[in-house]
């Protein structure tokens, strides 16, 4: 090959098993994997942004995209061992956040805004946006409340 031409990474990979060579994070997987706290906490930093514009699509609301970025990171960190580096580590965390966006949202259906909130009389929200707001928020910080009870 030439010097300067780039090199094709699917020649590099050959198989699957070998992406994790090509990884950015391989070494702060395998000192995560040890159980490094530095490296988890880099592995974190490094890649939780991405992960809550991930949730953020997913749930619409940043309190919850917040919460689902934290129970990823525990489960991959949690899984961090069958981590087989079959693919990069970004796009592994990337699935698990996929995956539990979909849960999040089959367990706690689309919040449908009504205009019969019984605390507001639906004469009050008409031609008033920010009753309107008001009382949506409201239904939202008491729906969260109620998800965080204990059973």
């Amino acid at each position: 090959m030439r010097e300067g031409a780039f090199m094709d990474t699917r020649t590099l990979v050959g198989k699957r098993e070998d992406a994790s060579a090509l990884d950015p994070d391989a070494e702060w997987v395998a000192l995560a994997r040890q159980g490094d706290a530095r490296a988890y906490e880099n592995l974190f930093l490094k890649h939780r942004a991405a992960i809550f514009r991930i949730a953020l699509r997913f749930v619409e609301d940043a309190d919850d995209a917040e919460e689902l970025v934290t129970d990823v990171f525990v489960r991959a960190f949690c899984s961090l061992p069958s981590f087989r580096g079959g693919c990069l580590f970004a796009t592994w965390l990337r699935r698990i956040t996929i995956n539990a966006a979909l849960n999040a949202k089959s367990r706690h259906p689309p919040e449908t805004d009504s205009l019969d909130d019984p605390a507001m009389p639906a004469a009050a929200l008409i031609g008033n946006p920010q009753a309107v707001l008001e009382a949506r928020e409201r239904r939202r910080t008491v729906r969260r409340a109620v998800r965080e009870l204990s059973p």
